[in-house]
């Protein structure tokens, strides 16, 4: 039955005739109540094969996803093809979750999304033991090995539904693992006798290079052409930088950041989107659950820390599967930076607890609270007032995060919301025992005439001016009138925010695995050392390279990297090579590679596919796969 299933489903939901490899077995297997590992690169379709026998599956499938950006594309992309998904996160108002909560119970949801910190809420877990579930999907498997490059210990909490839940399945995903991180992940999940599934790490459209530039706004400039670019840039001041470099130049970019207004954000996503023309300078979470085929470049201004980064980024480009490149720059003082990284990323014992205390001090967290209850901290003023690096601070943070004190999030919604759930007589009731909600609601509807009838933008600043208070203090009241279902309340995200899990502690009992702490450090110098290492390699094809540290050791030579193509084409051959291609267009539209090197043999294969890659980025031909089309 679920054969004869699939594949309408497959048409009727999503509007493909046929599968990618290998979605078609993955989601046989997952049908067939296996524990399934799968393991395919950014844009190789992960989400069908969990998505799809979902659809099919009596039940509700659960989704762990670590990102909040990322669950709430998923679930806009299902809503949009008419299937019942909803997420659960901590940038939720409780009335927000209880209408969830309502929905699960009626069965009225086929995916619920959830983020790991979830896992470790009674009231949650009450709730799901009424459900009838389907699949477990652990997306983004890798956050819960400490062997991977985004290790996040709230998934460690994922094996505890096991005795509580029952599952027909269990699959993760992940873009990208090395063997050690695969075997952490079955480990983690008690999978005994899991179904692997593992696409070769090799993207055949992909051109790799690797150059060491001195004047790297130039040299980027000179690799780039008007098309659908990503330029991957350190920090937010450098996107600005090179977006402004490129309209001088008459090239079209825009800066992308965490920095920008939310309106500004959405603008510019969608202009990018939409456009096969405009470049984009981004940070590194740039790209994330966008699915854009078309990206012809994904150009580095300088080296992540890692190669898992590094490969997930470059790979955004190409998706349609034409052409297309991707150009790491580094210079000697990028080394060096990467090499210092791993001190910054995990500061002293001591500067990790003055950074707890003063995010708990600068959000007036008393010693015993906290709990379950959400905070915009602004790092900026936070090391401004007490005194610490801001890099350090930001890097305390994900640590106290590891050590399960509270959950970080980089969220982006818009504006504060609030709406009442009660009639105006029914406040009276909390005139003689909370007298100063009471009147704080009050004050809410004289500034806001709609809100009794309307989810309204309210702005917590002109709140507290207006009554007097801090911005902390309108939020918490806002918070105290969701939680009693006064209003319901949805706050603002814009920037990072922290879920805390725990209550705040005593100073004197802030306590850090300082073990672990000291295993991941070795574990990042690790990553470091092999990231300087491909860069570093200019004998091995890029492709092998990324293979071998992904445990794929039987790759060929690509023939279009940087090392295979090599830097042994002089004018002379180079020009004789063009001259022969330009001869050939005269009398074919396009050509094999096979004919070209049978018909060249006076030179190297090297030299032919250098000449090939220059021409092709004139526009001169287009390489797809192995066949070259001369330009009309």
């Amino acid at each position: 039955m679920h054969t004869l299933n699939k594949h309408n489903i497959l048409k009727e939901y999503w509007g493909f005739d046929t599968f990618r490899s290998p979605q078609e077995q993955v989601i046989d297997a997952v049908l067939e109540g296996k524990d399934v590992l799968t393991i395919l690169p950014t844009g190789g379709g992960k989400s069908l094969c969990y998505q799809l026998p979902s659809v099919i599956l009596p039940g509700t499938a659960l989704v762990i996803s670590p990102l909040i950006a990322l669950m709430n594309d998923q679930v806009q992309s299902l809503v949009g093809r008419n299937i019942r998904a909803a997420a659960i996160h901590s940038g939720m108002t409780r009335s927000e979750v209880q209408e969830i909560y309502d929905a699960l119970l009626h069965d009225n949801i086929k995916l619920l999304y959830v983020s790991p910190e979830r896992l470790v809420s009674e009231e949650f877990l009450q709730i799901a033991t009424q459900i009838e579930w389907s699949v477990l999907v652990i997306d983004e498997a890798h956050c819960i090995s400490e062997w991977g490059h985004d290790f996040r210990p709230l998934y460690r909490n994922i094996h505890m539904l096991y005795d509580l839940l029952s599952f027909r399945s269990k699959i993760a995903l992940t873009a990208s693992a090395t063997a050690r991180v695969r075997e952490d992940i079955c480990r983690q999940l008690a999978f005994a006798d899991p179904s692997i599934f593992r696409q070769s790490i090799y993207r055949a459209n992909i051109s790799y290079s690797v150059s060491t530039s001195e004047h790297k706004f130039s040299d980027i400039l000179s690799v780039t052409r008007q098309e659908s670019e990503i330029i991957y840039c350190p920090t937010r001041i450098k996107t600005e930088e090179i977006a402004a470099f490129f309209n001088q130049h008459q090239k079209e970019a825009v800066a992308f950041h965490a920095g920008l207004p939310h309106h500004w954000k959405k603008e510019i996503q969608k202009k990018w989107t939409h456009s096969d023309k405009l470049i984009m300078a981004a940070t590194n979470a740039f790209g994330m659950g966008i699915d854009k085929p078309n990206v012809r470049k994904v150009i580095h201004f300088a080296p992540p820390y890692s190669l898992e980064s590094y490969y997930q980024e470059a790979g955004r480009a190409g998706r349609d599967g034409q052409p297309a490149a991707a150009h790491l720059f580094y210079n000697p003082r990028d080394l060096e930076q990467l090499e210092s990284d791993t001190e910054r990323r995990f500061p002293a014992f001591d500067l990790i607890r003055e950074s707890y205390e003063a995010i708990c001090n600068s959000l007036k967290i008393g010693v015993g609270t906290g709990i379950e209850t959400l905070y915009f901290p602004d790092p900026v003023q936070v090391a401004r007032n007490f005194g610490i690096p801001l890099l350090p601070l930001l890097h305390a943070i994900k640590i106290i995060e590891q050590n399960g004190y509270w959950s970080w999030q980089h969220d982006d919604h818009m504006h504060h919301s609030a709406r009442f759930l009660v009639q105006r007589q029914d406040l009276e009731a909390l005139k003689d025992y909370h007298p100063q909600q009471f009147e704080f609601a009050i004050q809410l509807l004289r500034m806001y005439g709609g809100i009794m009838h309307f989810e309204t933008r309210i702005h917590i600043a002109d709140i507290a001016s207006f009554v007097h208070t801090t911005y902390e203090e309108i939020v918490h009241l806002l918070q105290w009138l969701d939680r009693q279902g006064v209003i319901s309340y949805k706050p603002a995200q814009s920037g990072s925010s922290l879920y805390f899990l725990e209550n705040r502690v005593p100073a004197g009992l802030f306590h850090i695995d300082r073990q672990h702490l000291q295993f991941l450090k070795e574990r990042h110098k690790d990553k470091v050392k092999a990231m300087i290492a491909y860069i570093q390699n200019d004998q091995t094809c890029r492709s092998i390279q990324l293979g071998r540290y992904f445990g794929e050791n039987n790759l060929e030579p690509c023939h279009q990297c940087d090392v295979c193509i090599g830097s042994s084409v002089g004018p002379t051959d180079s020009i004789e090579i063009y001259n022969q291609l330009m001869k050939m267009k005269q009398k074919q539209s396009s050509v094999s590679l096979m004919e070209l090197w049978n018909q060249l043999p006076q030179f190297e294969k090297k030299q032919i596919s250098r000449q090939l890659q220059k021409m092709s980025e004139e526009g001169l031909v287009q390489i797809q796969g192995t066949n070259i089309i001369f330009a009309t």
